[in-house]
């Protein structure tokens, strides 16, 4: 029989280099490279593996496609697992026969998370969020592989249902939620790093705390004894929760407890000042209630309290 022999020394690549841009621990991803056999006349393609010894003789699993000599890169496809190897190695393969001794370099798992996401919502409406979502960014060498960060509004036990909420480079470790940000079925923040290659599939986690603040017990004692005008005293008392995110409140005329066709009675009242002076003669117009919304350093709430006269 007549076999076609590669010389091992002489027909395998050299220089072997590969940089992990998969940025989730245990997962591997990102270009390889090299330089090309000295011999390469009865070469016909590359083929890459890793395995758990430089050899490629223990645990050896293809991942990605061979590529023809002529090409001296290949691609080890994001979330490549690398718990169980140690080594990527590469062959040349002729029209017959891959070669025995491989090329072989150990690799450096990468990875870079957040950490220490902080949010607090000034949006004082159940189901709304607004304010800013803050991170530490990823600490070590591996943060110059950190291209830009991604947020979303997610759920821990499905991170495939998520809703993004923006994105920042670099240098930026914050995203901002604008009022009347719906949470929707979410219940967490997740903030994740992504790369030249990808972004990555295991993120940083908080759990969203909604914050919600209203008045309660809005009462009007009237005072004006014209039929056609109002005058009197609006009094409520403070939310019972998240009242440190409250700074003022504003009350209104309008013509359903919603707010609607509002008109403003007075100024903005200070927290700790839970009434306020309707003035006599104020006209009653089409209006059936008072409401009393609460307001933040960001935003005043949509949903108010109120009372009928």
């Amino acid at each position: 029989p007549i076999a076609t022999i590669i010389i091992d020394d002489e027909a395998s690549v050299t220089s072997l280099r590969f940089i992990d841009k998969d940025l989730d621990e245990e997962e591997l991803g990102g270009a390889v490279t090299w330089h090309p056999p000295k011999l390469v006349e009865r070469a016909r393609l590359y083929c890459m593996y890793i395995s758990l010894n430089p050899l490629g003789t223990v645990g050896r699993v293809q991942y990605g496609e061979n590529v023809p000599v002529g090409t001296n890169d290949a691609i080890l496809p994001p979330e490549t697992p690398a718990s169980f190897a140690s080594h990527l190695v590469v062959y040349t393969k002729s029209e017959l026969l891959e070669q025995t001794t491989p090329a072989a370099i150990r690799f450096v798992d990468r990875f870079a998370s957040v950490s220490d996401i902080f949010f607090q919502d000034f949006d004082l409406d159940e189901g709304d969020l607004g304010g800013n979502l803050t991170w530490s960014a990823p600490i070590g060498t591996d943060l110059n592989l950190v291209t830009r960060y991604v947020a979303y509004l997610a759920n821990h036990s499905n991170f495939a249902l998520r809703s993004r909420l923006g994105d920042s480079e670099v240098g930026v470790d914050c995203v901002v939620l604008p009022a009347e940000t719906p949470m929707s079925a979410y219940v967490d923040f997740a903030v994740y790093t992504t790369s030249s290659l990808v972004e990555q599939t295991t993120p940083v986690v908080l759990q969203i705390n909604d914050s919600v603040a209203t008045v309660v017990d809005v009462i009007y004692v009237g005072k004006d004894l014209d039929l056609l005008d109002l005058g009197g005293v609006v009094s409520w008392t403070p939310p019972a929760t998240d009242v440190d995110k409250v700074e003022k409140y504003d009350i209104y005329l309008a013509e359903d407890h919603t707010g609607f066709a509002r008109s403003q009675v007075g100024g903005d009242i200070l927290v700790g000042i839970n009434s306020v002076l309707v003035p006599a003669e104020t006209p009653r117009d089409s209006f059936t209630h008072f409401v009393v919304y609460t307001k933040s350093s960001l935003a005043e709430a949509t949903t108010p309290s109120s009372v009928v006269f």
